[in-house]
């Protein structure tokens, strides 16, 4: 399903897709809406007891005993919007706060991240294993919305913290792919603030099947429930850790 997904948002890419302002900031493109529809047709058809989370139109109600797929038809919509190649596919099924499956699709670079609870995570078909860098350059993947701009100064000074110990910092403006970059770069981290389900719910998975440690900022595992993720390296994990709970 990823890989199809993929090749329907490569024949909108660069052909300035019909856009659409969800609110400030924010936008969705006829490329999102086709791809969420697709996918929710498949699933739909493969396992008709299922009940499906989508970012943009598909919110099915679901209990904690329910199988839920969980979709993000196009995590940086806003960079695929203007020509930027970061963004991609994320499909994952959960049950309850479990995590079960989890597929990332970065089409531009044809990566595909898969990771099956308790089978480890795979890039591509290779395993993936999360690794520290033995110089310690950090870097660091945080996505920061701009209404936080004015709204969320605890979060920036939670930033500010972190910046004395990190060698690089990106915004990419995708957290799935942030978090696939963190299970298959060393020295990777992605610490994010106001986030969706949908914008954690298969690299979660895929981060902590290769050894990274994935928690909210009070340290609890994840769940479809979390707003915000810090993944890591456990060891890095450990260290950048108390600076982003100081100020959560």
């Amino acid at each position: 399903m990823a890989l199809n997904a993929g090749d329907i948002l490569m024949s909108y890419f660069g052909n300035s897709p019909k856009t659409t302002l969800k609110k400030k900031n924010d936008v969705v493109t006829e490329a999102d809406l086709k791809v969420e529809k697709i996918l929710a047709g498949r699933i739909r058809k493969a396992f008709p007891e299922h009940k499906i989370l989508s970012e943009e139109t598909v919110k099915d109600t679901f209990g904690p005993d329910d199988m839920v797929w969980v979709i993000d038809p196009l995590d940086g919509t806003n960079n695929f919007s203007v020509g930027l190649p970061t963004f991609c596919t994320s499909i994952a099924l959960w049950q309850g706060d479990t995590a079960l499956i989890g597929a990332i699709y970065t089409p531009v670079y044809r990566d595909l991240y898969l990771a099956e609870r308790g089978l480890g995570a795979y890039k591509n078909g290779h395993p993936l294993q999360v690794r520290t860098n033995e110089h310690e350059r950090l870097t660091l993947l945080a996505e920061l919305p701009l209404s936080t701009l004015e709204t969320g100064q605890e979060t920036h000074r939670s930033l500010y913290e972190l910046l004395p110990h990190i060698s690089h910092y990106r915004l990419l403006g995708s957290a799935a792919t942030d978090l696939a970059l963190v299970a298959s770069l060393p020295g990777c981290l992605s610490y994010v603030t106001h986030c969706k389900a949908w914008d954690l719910a298969a690299g979660s998975l895929i981060a902590s099947e290769a050894g990274a440690r994935v928690t909210d900022l009070d340290g609890n595992a994840v769940t479809l429930r979390s707003t915000n993720f810090l993944a890591a390296h456990p060891l890095l994990h450990a260290h950048i850790f108390p600076l982003t709970k100081a100020h959560a």
